[in-house]
């Protein structure tokens, strides 16, 4: 679909990117026309890309990647990968800017074309930033990880990128990602009609055998609810997507990213290793 905008009255842009709501506001007198593309589908991820545009060498995108498991998302570790990318396409990449993004710690990279690469004006900066919406750090180590990142590039002047980078705000569901949601089997002030539900069985991975007593967490955050003597649990969340997993001192569990659809049941076996050495 796509979407024209007059950007003469610096106005804010809202759009829908699958279950992401994406506003941002660009602050410049410059024309452009923004569309949003279909989702890409791959076996690790979906990404959802909106696209803006002012002509054919100056413009802007912004993908949300939506993982379907954890990701590193340890920051260095994102700027090293996007550097070396830049520089693999030609671009003498900067050192990274960190920065606040979206009320998140993310970092920007900027660099110039070499010259003789097509099109590509020598004097035109290019310009990415990444943040997650949902890093955590992992118990498995120093390390963070998260589900949902978000990746900007562009090559409007640093005032127009500086404006999207400072306005731009992601959400999801109803801030599914941001902020945590009451979960209980019988969730306060919401209908149950309203609600998803998620099910499945936590299970040791060596053997199969289910854990009981676990406690189900959903997006980092505990339930009360325990699985029970077999390993089986049961969830009723909002609808959004949810980062589901368990806790038990005896086993490790890492969370697995899953979609929950109103008045749905999505199943989720959940893989757990045993603390335990020797």
């Amino acid at each position: 679909m796509l979407l024209l905008s007059s950007a003469a009255l610096a106005a804010p842009e809202m759009h829908q990117l699958g279950p992401y709501t994406v506003s941002f506001n660009l602050n410049t007198s410059l024309s452009y026309q923004i569309q949003s593309q279909n989702p890409m589908i791959y076996p690790s991820a979906t990404i959802y890309p909106l696209v803006i545009s002012t002509n054919n060498t100056t413009g802007a995108s912004v993908s949300i990647i939506q993982y379907n498991n954890l990701t590193t998302s340890t920051l260095r570790v994102n700027e090293e990968t996007a550097g070396l990318r830049m520089a693999l396409r030609g671009i003498n990449v900067t050192a990274p800017e960190k920065m606040t993004i979206d009320k998140m710690n993310g970092f920007r990279l900027s660099g110039m074309p070499s010259a003789g690469l097509g099109n590509a004006s020598s004097r035109s900066m290019f310009y990415q930033a990444q943040y997650w919406l949902d890093s955590k750090d992992c118990t498995c180590g120093p390390v963070s990880v998260g589900t949902v990142l978000v990746n900007i590039a562009s090559t409007y002047p640093e005032n127009v990128t500086e404006s999207l980078l400072s306005s731009i705000h992601v959400a999801a569901g109803q801030e599914a990602v941001r902020a945590s949601t009451p979960v209980a089997s019988s969730t306060n002030n919401v209908s149950q009609a309203d609600l998803g539900i998620v099910e499945g069985r936590v299970y040791n991975l060596k053997n199969g055998v289910g854990v009981a007593s676990a406690e189900i967490t959903v997006d980092y955050n505990p339930t009360r609810i325990m699985t029970d003597a077999l390993g089986n649990y049961r969830v009723m969340v909002l609808p959004a997507q949810h980062s589901i997993g368990a806790q038990s001192s005896d086993y490790g569990v890492i969370p697995s990213s899953v979609m929950v659809y109103r008045n749905q049941t999505t199943k989720l076996d959940l893989k757990a290793v045993s603390r335990q050495t020797g």
